[in-house]
């Protein structure tokens, strides 16, 4: 499960709301595959006038791969998205593959990491791979670069901060966007 609140610059209103579920099969310690929904939905400027809130559902496809190299956890995510949009009134179906790398590394030199500590980077590539005229007339759709320091309390909760950098490809502008995160992540 992943909920997501974002908000606009200088945190003025709710921006995105973010739902997404999902069924994981572990294949064994270091690979995994699920499978979900997602309710996406962007809100309007309260300050703008005739501005409309957008809705995206998309169906979702990912494989996992866990590894460890020295201290450092290494994870590598592939997802495949079906993305069901309303552009300009128009109903747009298209799909979007993003790949994933991560890496945190313990403050602390144990064998396993169950408290303490850490510092993660991470890398996100998003690529329209269907119907991209649509989207944004590219294959390159966004780049989601952030690094965080984080404290993990349990071997099943982690808290995050961090700087998040998203480079997203328009039409004819691009958009650079800097925000910071805060983050709960849990383990069940």
């Amino acid at each position: 499960m992943d909920v997501q609140i974002r908000t606009a610059d200088d945190a003025d209103y709710i921006r995105n709301l973010i739902f997404r579920p999902g069924l994981i099969y572990h294949i064994n310690k270091k690979n995994s595959v699920t499978a979900g929904y997602v309710y996406a939905e962007t809100l309007a400027d309260p300050n703008m006038d005739n501005a409309k809130d957008l809705i995206e559902h998309r169906a979702w496809e990912q494989y996992i791969l866990r590894s460890k190299i020295s201290r450092a956890f290494i994870v590598q995510r592939l997802r495949l998205e079906q993305r069901f949009l309303n552009i300009n009134a128009q109903s747009v179906f298209s799909q979007r593959l993003r790949y994933l790398a991560k890496a945190m590394v313990p403050l602390k030199r144990d064998s396993v990491f169950k408290k303490g500590v850490y510092f993660a980077l991470q890398d996100e590539v998003l690529l329209n791979i269907q119907n991209k005229e649509k989207i944004n007339n590219k294959y390159f759709d966004r780049n989601r670069l952030s690094v965080v320091a984080g404290y993990r309390l349990s071997e099943k909760m982690d808290l995050d901060a961090g700087y998040l950098f998203q480079y997203t490809a328009g039409f004819k502008n691009h958009i650079s966007t800097h925000a910071l995160m805060l983050t709960v992540n849990t383990r069940f």
